[in-house]
């Protein structure tokens, strides 16, 4: 684990759980400048795949598109540009609790990857899947 974390810091969530009900908090990740905030588990995953986009990495298997805006396009970075240590992050404690996530991939629409939380590891193979570990870890 330690060693995908290091070749890939970008695709690490350090996520801080400040309230429960609802759950809040922060999300960090090494190639952000600050901190993004989120009020309940829709908001995490969704500031979390706006966040991993404006990274550009891991890419989505699927192309988004808008009948908004001509900028639907995202932009693949092989080494986005790091603002902290993930060593740093993963250091920041939550009012109640902090976990990490480290995606692998994010095929189907979803995220694919692991759950760090306390020391236990969960491999989860969708975003269903991860809310459900969480919920059942964070809420317990």
């Amino acid at each position: 684990m330690e060693n995908y974390i290091q070749s890939a810091p970008h695709a690490f969530m350090h996520v801080t759980i400040d309230g429960i009900h609802p759950i809040r908090g922060k999300i960090y990740n090494a190639a952000i400048k600050d901190p993004i905030d989120f009020i309940d588990f829709n908001e995490l995953i969704i500031k979390g795949d706006q966040m991993f986009n404006s990274i550009g990495n891991p890419m989505p298997s699927v192309q988004l598109r808008s009948f908004r805006s001509k900028k639907a396009n995202i932009n693949y970075q092989a080494s986005p540009k790091l603002y902290h240590d993930y060593h740093d992050l993963r250091k920041i404690e939550g009012k109640k609790m902090s976990l990490d996530i480290y995606l692998k991939s994010r095929h189907e629409a979803g995220w694919q990857g692991f759950l760090l939380i306390e020391g236990k590891c969960s491999q989860f193979h969708g975003i269903m899947e991860l809310l459900n570990v969480m919920n059942t870890e964070v809420l317990s």
